[in-house]
Protein backbone atom coordinates (compact mmCIF):
# COMPACT_ATOMS: atom_id res chain seq x y z
CA UNK A 1 0.00 0.00 0.00
CA UNK A 2 2.89 2.62 1.39
CA UNK A 3 4.23 1.62 -2.59
CA UNK A 4 1.31 2.51 -4.11
CA UNK A 5 1.02 5.66 -2.05
CA UNK A 6 4.26 7.19 -2.22
CA UNK A 7 4.35 6.85 -6.06
CA UNK A 8 0.90 8.95 -6.00
CA UNK A 9 2.33 11.45 -4.20
CA UNK A 10 6.24 11.86 -6.25
CA UNK A 11 3.36 12.06 -9.06
CA UNK A 12 1.57 14.73 -7.70
CA UNK A 13 5.23 16.54 -6.10
CA UNK A 14 3.70 16.50 -2.79
CA UNK A 15 5.41 16.81 -0.07
CA UNK A 16 3.55 16.82 3.37
CA UNK A 17 1.68 13.07 3.63
CA UNK A 18 -0.53 12.28 6.07
CA UNK A 19 -0.84 8.51 5.77
CA UNK A 20 -4.65 7.39 7.37
CA UNK A 21 -6.98 4.89 7.43
CA UNK A 22 -10.63 5.51 6.96
CA UNK A 23 -11.48 4.98 11.25
CA UNK A 24 -8.67 7.04 12.04
CA UNK A 25 -9.57 10.01 9.15
CA UNK A 26 -11.94 12.14 11.54
CA UNK A 27 -9.99 12.47 14.53
CA UNK A 28 -6.86 13.19 12.54
CA UNK A 29 -8.87 15.52 10.58
CA UNK A 30 -10.09 17.80 13.76
CA UNK A 31 -6.49 17.63 15.23
CA UNK A 32 -5.08 19.06 12.49
CA UNK A 33 -7.40 21.61 12.46
CA UNK A 34 -7.68 22.44 16.15
CA UNK A 35 -3.82 22.96 16.28
CA UNK A 36 -3.95 25.50 13.51
CA UNK A 37 -1.42 23.67 11.30
CA UNK A 38 -0.57 25.56 8.03
CA UNK A 39 1.08 23.19 5.16
CA UNK A 40 0.80 23.76 1.67
CA UNK A 41 -1.20 20.35 1.04
CA UNK A 42 -2.22 17.95 3.47
CA UNK A 43 -3.30 14.36 2.09
CA UNK A 44 -5.29 12.44 3.65
CA UNK A 45 -5.23 8.43 2.08
CA UNK A 46 -8.23 6.27 2.82
CA UNK A 47 -7.54 2.19 2.52
CA UNK A 48 -10.44 -0.33 1.94
CA UNK A 49 -10.20 -3.35 4.52
CA UNK A 50 -7.54 -5.18 2.47
CA UNK A 51 -5.50 -1.95 2.31
CA UNK A 52 -5.77 -0.96 -1.47
CA UNK A 53 -5.99 2.56 -1.47
CA UNK A 54 -9.20 3.78 -2.87
CA UNK A 55 -9.11 7.23 -2.03
CA UNK A 56 -5.85 9.95 -2.27
CA UNK A 57 -7.11 13.52 -1.11
CA UNK A 58 -5.31 16.57 -1.41
CA UNK A 59 -6.86 19.60 1.10
CA UNK A 60 -5.78 22.93 0.37
CA UNK A 61 -5.83 25.24 3.27
CA UNK A 62 -8.86 26.75 4.44
CA UNK A 63 -9.96 30.29 4.08
CA UNK A 64 -12.81 32.16 5.93
CA UNK A 65 -15.87 32.44 5.19
CA UNK A 66 -15.19 36.33 3.95
CA UNK A 67 -12.86 35.47 1.63
CA UNK A 68 -14.96 32.68 -0.38
CA UNK A 69 -17.64 35.65 -0.42
CA UNK A 70 -15.62 38.34 -1.89
CA UNK A 71 -14.17 35.62 -4.45
CA UNK A 72 -17.69 34.94 -5.57
CA UNK A 73 -19.04 38.73 -5.47
CA UNK A 74 -16.03 39.36 -7.38
CA UNK A 75 -16.72 36.84 -9.86
CA UNK A 76 -20.35 38.34 -10.15
CA UNK A 77 -22.21 35.25 -8.89
CA UNK A 78 -25.11 34.96 -6.59
CA UNK A 79 -24.32 34.57 -2.83
CA UNK A 80 -25.65 31.59 -0.43
CA UNK A 81 -24.25 30.34 2.59
CA UNK A 82 -24.65 26.56 3.78
CA UNK A 83 -26.57 25.67 6.52
CA UNK A 84 -24.30 23.13 9.02
CA UNK A 85 -26.56 19.90 9.89
CA UNK A 86 -26.73 17.67 12.91
CA UNK A 87 -24.87 20.18 15.47
CA UNK A 88 -24.20 18.72 19.10
CA UNK A 89 -24.52 15.28 17.59
CA UNK A 90 -21.76 12.45 17.53
CA UNK A 91 -21.60 11.15 14.00
CA UNK A 92 -19.21 9.86 11.57
CA UNK A 93 -21.53 10.61 8.43
CA UNK A 94 -20.30 8.64 5.43
CA UNK A 95 -23.21 9.44 3.32
CA UNK A 96 -27.04 11.12 3.34
CA UNK A 97 -30.22 10.74 1.96
CA UNK A 98 -33.98 11.27 3.31
CA UNK A 99 -37.25 10.14 3.27
CA UNK A 100 -40.35 12.40 4.35
CA UNK A 101 -39.37 14.52 7.08
CA UNK A 102 -36.03 12.23 8.13
CA UNK A 103 -32.53 12.14 7.33
CA UNK A 104 -30.32 8.31 6.87
CA UNK A 105 -26.97 8.39 7.28
CA UNK A 106 -24.39 6.03 7.17
CA UNK A 107 -22.56 5.89 10.54
CA UNK A 108 -18.93 3.78 10.35
CA UNK A 109 -18.18 4.22 13.98
CA UNK A 110 -21.28 2.93 14.84
CA UNK A 111 -21.09 0.36 11.72
CA UNK A 112 -24.95 1.89 11.80
CA UNK A 113 -27.64 3.31 9.50
CA UNK A 114 -28.50 6.21 11.34
CA UNK A 115 -32.27 7.88 11.02
CA UNK A 116 -32.20 11.06 12.01
CA UNK A 117 -34.99 13.22 12.92
CA UNK A 118 -34.94 17.30 11.93
CA UNK A 119 -34.33 18.48 15.54
CA UNK A 120 -30.91 15.97 15.07
CA UNK A 121 -31.96 13.30 17.31
CA UNK A 122 -31.01 9.83 16.52
CA UNK A 123 -34.29 8.35 16.10
CA UNK A 124 -33.21 4.46 14.94
CA UNK A 125 -30.03 2.76 14.28
CA UNK A 126 -30.30 0.09 11.84
CA UNK A 127 -27.23 -2.66 11.46
CA UNK A 128 -24.11 -2.83 14.10
CA UNK A 129 -21.09 -4.51 13.01
CA UNK A 130 -20.68 -7.60 12.15
CA UNK A 131 -21.63 -10.10 9.06
CA UNK A 132 -24.58 -12.12 9.49
CA UNK A 133 -27.60 -10.84 7.22
CA UNK A 134 -28.48 -7.54 8.78
CA UNK A 135 -25.25 -6.62 10.34
CA UNK A 136 -22.88 -4.28 8.97
CA UNK A 137 -19.06 -3.50 8.64
CA UNK A 138 -17.45 -0.26 6.98
CA UNK A 139 -21.23 1.02 5.79
CA UNK A 140 -20.37 3.33 2.64
CA UNK A 141 -22.82 4.69 -0.05
CA UNK A 142 -26.67 5.02 0.91
CA UNK A 143 -29.90 5.83 -0.95
CA UNK A 144 -33.44 5.70 0.14
CA UNK A 145 -35.81 4.41 -2.19
CA UNK A 146 -39.47 7.17 -3.50
CA UNK A 147 -41.10 3.90 -1.10
CA UNK A 148 -39.12 4.11 2.12
CA UNK A 149 -36.61 1.07 1.65
CA UNK A 150 -33.01 2.01 2.68
CA UNK A 151 -30.32 0.26 0.42
CA UNK A 152 -26.48 0.94 1.89
CA UNK A 153 -23.16 -0.30 0.74
CA UNK A 154 -21.67 -3.06 3.54
CA UNK A 155 -18.04 -2.19 2.33
CA UNK A 156 -16.06 -4.47 4.94
CA UNK A 157 -18.74 -7.26 4.05
CA UNK A 158 -18.63 -6.14 0.04
CA UNK A 159 -22.17 -6.56 -0.52
CA UNK A 160 -25.46 -4.13 -0.92
CA UNK A 161 -28.23 -4.59 2.16
CA UNK A 162 -31.43 -3.55 2.51
CA UNK A 163 -33.63 -2.20 4.86
CA UNK A 164 -37.23 -0.74 5.43
CA UNK A 165 -37.34 2.61 6.99
CA UNK A 166 -38.74 0.55 10.38
CA UNK A 167 -34.89 -1.34 10.40
CA UNK A 168 -36.47 -4.76 8.71
CA UNK A 169 -33.87 -6.43 7.03
CA UNK A 170 -35.18 -7.19 3.39
CA UNK A 171 -32.24 -8.33 1.76
CA UNK A 172 -29.19 -8.50 0.09
CA UNK A 173 -26.44 -9.23 -2.50
CA UNK A 174 -23.00 -9.67 -2.84
CA UNK A 175 -20.70 -6.77 -5.52
CA UNK A 176 -18.26 -6.60 -7.27
CA UNK A 177 -16.56 -2.74 -7.87
CA UNK A 178 -18.56 0.10 -8.75
CA UNK A 179 -19.02 3.66 -8.13
CA UNK A 180 -22.04 5.11 -8.81
CA UNK A 181 -24.88 4.27 -6.35
CA UNK A 182 -28.63 5.00 -6.72
CA UNK A 183 -31.90 2.80 -5.52
CA UNK A 184 -35.00 3.10 -7.73
CA UNK A 185 -38.53 1.43 -7.23
CA UNK A 186 -39.90 -1.61 -7.02
CA UNK A 187 -36.65 -2.89 -5.26
CA UNK A 188 -34.20 -1.74 -8.30
CA UNK A 189 -30.50 -0.78 -7.63
CA UNK A 190 -28.63 1.19 -10.12
CA UNK A 191 -24.66 0.75 -9.95
CA UNK A 192 -22.05 2.77 -12.09
CA UNK A 193 -19.87 -0.70 -13.71
CA UNK A 194 -17.92 0.70 -16.70
CA UNK A 195 -16.23 -2.61 -16.69
CA UNK A 196 -19.26 -4.86 -17.29
CA UNK A 197 -19.26 -2.36 -20.90
CA UNK A 198 -22.13 -0.18 -19.96
CA UNK A 199 -22.57 3.24 -17.78
CA UNK A 200 -24.99 1.63 -15.68
CA UNK A 201 -26.08 -1.39 -14.33
CA UNK A 202 -29.22 -2.45 -12.78
CA UNK A 203 -29.80 -5.47 -10.39
CA UNK A 204 -33.10 -6.46 -8.07
CA UNK A 205 -32.75 -6.36 -4.60
CA UNK A 206 -31.89 -10.07 -4.79
CA UNK A 207 -28.84 -9.38 -6.90
CA UNK A 208 -30.05 -10.44 -10.07
CA UNK A 209 -29.25 -8.59 -13.42
CA UNK A 210 -31.84 -6.49 -14.93
CA UNK A 211 -30.45 -4.53 -17.87
CA UNK A 212 -27.49 -1.93 -18.23
CA UNK A 213 -27.59 1.10 -20.66
CA UNK A 214 -25.44 3.77 -21.08
CA UNK A 215 -22.71 3.85 -24.08
CA UNK A 216 -19.13 4.61 -22.86
CA UNK A 217 -16.79 7.61 -24.16
CA UNK A 218 -13.10 7.37 -24.72
CA UNK A 219 -10.55 9.63 -23.23
CA UNK A 220 -10.15 10.88 -26.72
CA UNK A 221 -13.47 12.14 -27.41
CA UNK A 222 -14.23 13.81 -24.41
CA UNK A 223 -10.44 15.81 -24.14
CA UNK A 224 -9.04 15.58 -28.59
CA UNK A 225 -7.62 13.53 -30.30
CA UNK A 226 -4.16 14.19 -28.80
CA UNK A 227 -5.57 11.81 -25.63
CA UNK A 228 -6.17 8.45 -28.33
CA UNK A 229 -2.71 6.68 -27.07
CA UNK A 230 -4.69 6.67 -23.80
CA UNK A 231 -8.04 5.79 -24.68
CA UNK A 232 -7.22 2.21 -23.54
CA UNK A 233 -5.90 3.12 -20.64
CA UNK A 234 -9.02 5.60 -19.41
CA UNK A 235 -11.17 3.26 -20.51
CA UNK A 236 -12.98 2.67 -17.58
CA UNK A 237 -12.17 5.92 -15.50
CA UNK A 238 -13.31 8.50 -18.00
CA UNK A 239 -16.61 6.59 -17.50
CA UNK A 240 -17.10 6.46 -13.77
CA UNK A 241 -19.79 8.15 -13.20
CA UNK A 242 -22.16 8.88 -10.12
CA UNK A 243 -26.03 8.63 -10.29
CA UNK A 244 -29.10 9.74 -8.78
CA UNK A 245 -32.56 8.82 -9.00
CA UNK A 246 -34.90 12.10 -10.11
CA UNK A 247 -38.85 12.14 -8.17
CA UNK A 248 -40.21 10.80 -12.00
CA UNK A 249 -37.97 7.63 -11.85
CA UNK A 250 -35.33 9.36 -13.96
CA UNK A 251 -32.07 8.46 -13.73
CA UNK A 252 -29.68 11.47 -13.63
CA UNK A 253 -26.11 10.33 -14.41
CA UNK A 254 -22.77 12.56 -13.91
CA UNK A 255 -19.43 11.77 -15.27
CA UNK A 256 -16.33 12.52 -12.45
CA UNK A 257 -13.95 12.86 -14.63
CA UNK A 258 -15.55 14.48 -17.70
CA UNK A 259 -17.42 17.68 -17.97
CA UNK A 260 -20.98 15.90 -18.84
CA UNK A 261 -24.31 15.35 -17.10
CA UNK A 262 -26.73 12.92 -18.45
CA UNK A 263 -30.84 11.78 -17.96
CA UNK A 264 -31.84 8.10 -18.92
CA UNK A 265 -35.43 6.80 -17.97
CA UNK A 266 -35.65 4.10 -15.43
CA UNK A 267 -35.79 1.88 -18.30
CA UNK A 268 -32.48 3.22 -19.66
CA UNK A 269 -33.64 5.55 -22.73
CA UNK A 270 -31.06 8.73 -23.11
CA UNK A 271 -33.11 11.72 -22.24
CA UNK A 272 -30.62 14.55 -22.76
CA UNK A 273 -26.55 14.97 -22.46
CA UNK A 274 -25.11 18.30 -21.37
CA UNK A 275 -21.64 19.27 -21.51
CA UNK A 276 -20.67 21.59 -18.37
CA UNK A 277 -20.19 25.21 -19.07
CA UNK A 278 -17.92 27.97 -18.03
CA UNK A 279 -14.60 28.94 -16.70
CA UNK A 280 -14.99 27.24 -13.63
CA UNK A 281 -15.27 23.61 -15.60
CA UNK A 282 -12.64 24.36 -17.77
CA UNK A 283 -10.69 24.94 -15.15
CA UNK A 284 -11.73 21.36 -13.37
CA UNK A 285 -11.19 19.62 -17.19
CA UNK A 286 -7.78 21.02 -17.56
CA UNK A 287 -6.80 19.20 -14.15
CA UNK A 288 -8.00 16.04 -14.95
CA UNK A 289 -5.95 15.21 -17.99
CA UNK A 290 -2.71 17.87 -17.20
CA UNK A 291 0.53 16.37 -16.02
CA UNK A 292 1.12 16.72 -12.59
CA UNK A 293 -3.47 17.53 -12.11
CA UNK A 294 -3.84 19.65 -8.79
CA UNK A 295 -7.25 18.39 -8.23
CA UNK A 296 -9.22 19.06 -5.29
CA UNK A 297 -9.80 15.15 -5.12
CA UNK A 298 -7.89 12.61 -6.35
CA UNK A 299 -9.06 8.66 -6.64
CA UNK A 300 -6.58 5.87 -7.70
CA UNK A 301 -9.71 3.37 -8.85
CA UNK A 302 -8.02 2.76 -11.89
CA UNK A 303 -4.71 2.33 -10.94
CA UNK A 304 -3.29 5.44 -11.73
CA UNK A 305 -4.06 9.07 -10.25
CA UNK A 306 -7.72 10.52 -11.03
CA UNK A 307 -8.51 14.10 -10.43
CA UNK A 308 -12.35 14.06 -10.00
CA UNK A 309 -14.25 17.47 -11.14
CA UNK A 310 -17.70 16.75 -10.57
CA UNK A 311 -19.87 14.61 -7.96
CA UNK A 312 -23.39 14.09 -8.12
CA UNK A 313 -26.03 15.91 -10.20
CA UNK A 314 -29.08 16.24 -7.83
CA UNK A 315 -32.56 16.86 -8.99
CA UNK A 316 -34.38 19.30 -6.66
CA UNK A 317 -38.08 20.65 -6.15
CA UNK A 318 -38.97 22.78 -9.05
CA UNK A 319 -36.51 20.82 -11.42
CA UNK A 320 -33.69 22.85 -10.46
CA UNK A 321 -30.49 20.43 -10.87
CA UNK A 322 -27.54 21.08 -8.26
CA UNK A 323 -24.06 19.68 -10.08
CA UNK A 324 -21.72 19.77 -7.31
CA UNK A 325 -17.60 20.53 -8.24
CA UNK A 326 -15.04 19.54 -6.14
CA UNK A 327 -13.44 22.73 -5.83
CA UNK A 328 -16.78 23.38 -3.40
CA UNK A 329 -18.86 25.15 -5.79
CA UNK A 330 -22.39 24.44 -7.47
CA UNK A 331 -23.36 24.13 -10.94
CA UNK A 332 -27.01 24.78 -10.97
CA UNK A 333 -29.08 23.84 -14.43
CA UNK A 334 -32.52 24.03 -15.43
CA UNK A 335 -34.98 21.06 -15.33
CA UNK A 336 -33.14 19.91 -19.17
CA UNK A 337 -29.73 20.01 -17.87
CA UNK A 338 -28.83 23.57 -19.16
CA UNK A 339 -26.71 25.83 -17.32
CA UNK A 340 -27.93 28.89 -15.23
CA UNK A 341 -25.15 29.56 -13.10
CA UNK A 342 -22.52 28.31 -11.06
CA UNK A 343 -22.23 29.72 -7.20
CA UNK A 344 -19.87 29.17 -4.35
CA UNK A 345 -21.60 28.90 -1.03
CA UNK A 346 -19.73 30.27 2.00
CA UNK A 347 -19.18 27.86 4.73
CA UNK A 348 -17.34 28.04 8.34
CA UNK A 349 -14.17 27.47 6.41
CA UNK A 350 -13.43 25.55 2.65
CA UNK A 351 -14.06 22.60 2.40
CA UNK A 352 -13.49 19.28 -0.47
CA UNK A 353 -17.04 17.89 -1.33
CA UNK A 354 -17.49 13.94 -1.34
CA UNK A 355 -20.69 12.43 -1.23
CA UNK A 356 -24.03 14.15 -1.74
CA UNK A 357 -27.74 13.53 -0.61
CA UNK A 358 -30.91 15.66 -0.30
CA UNK A 359 -32.46 16.68 3.01
CA UNK A 360 -35.91 16.10 3.87
CA UNK A 361 -37.07 19.94 2.40
CA UNK A 362 -35.33 19.34 -0.38
CA UNK A 363 -32.06 20.84 -0.25
CA UNK A 364 -28.45 19.51 -1.75
CA UNK A 365 -26.45 18.19 1.27
CA UNK A 366 -22.67 18.29 0.96
CA UNK A 367 -20.76 15.96 2.88
CA UNK A 368 -17.26 17.08 3.23
CA UNK A 369 -14.08 14.47 3.27
CA UNK A 370 -11.99 15.72 6.21
CA UNK A 371 -14.03 15.38 9.54
CA UNK A 372 -17.45 14.41 7.56
CA UNK A 373 -19.26 17.73 8.52
CA UNK A 374 -22.62 17.66 6.47
CA UNK A 375 -23.94 20.68 4.76
CA UNK A 376 -27.26 22.00 3.66
CA UNK A 377 -27.54 24.35 0.25
CA UNK A 378 -31.29 26.43 0.07
CA UNK A 379 -32.38 25.89 -3.49
CA UNK A 380 -31.32 28.55 -5.86
CA UNK A 381 -34.34 30.65 -6.69
CA UNK A 382 -35.19 31.82 -9.68
CA UNK A 383 -33.86 29.22 -12.19
CA UNK A 384 -36.14 29.32 -14.42
CA UNK A 385 -36.34 32.85 -14.79
CA UNK A 386 -32.44 33.48 -15.38
CA UNK A 387 -32.46 30.75 -17.91
CA UNK A 388 -30.37 31.47 -21.08
CA UNK A 389 -31.17 29.83 -24.51
CA UNK A 390 -28.33 27.53 -24.86
CA UNK A 391 -27.84 27.47 -20.92
CA UNK A 392 -24.94 29.65 -21.32
CA UNK A 393 -25.02 32.80 -18.34
CA UNK A 394 -25.30 36.05 -19.29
Amino acid sequence: MRDEVVGHLKYEKVEWPVYVSDDELTPLARLVQAKGNSVSHLVFVRTDADGTVSNVSLLKPPASSLAQAAEAEAAGEPSASYRRLFGGLDVDVYDVASHKDLYVVSDRTRSSVLVINERSEIVREIGGIGSAPGRLFRPGYLDVASEGAIYVQDGGNERIQSFDIEGRYLGGFATTRFTGFAAGAGGEVFLGQPEKGNLVSVYSREGKALRSFGSLKKLSEVYGPDFALDDEKWRNAINRVKLSIEPDGGVLVSFMLAPFIQKYTREGELVFERRLEGPEVERLAEAVVSPGGGGNLTVTTDGFPEHVMSLEAVSLPGGEINVILTDGSVYVADAEGNRVRVVRPRAEGRFTPEMIGRSPAGETVVVGLAGRECYALPRQSGVGARQVKGGNQS
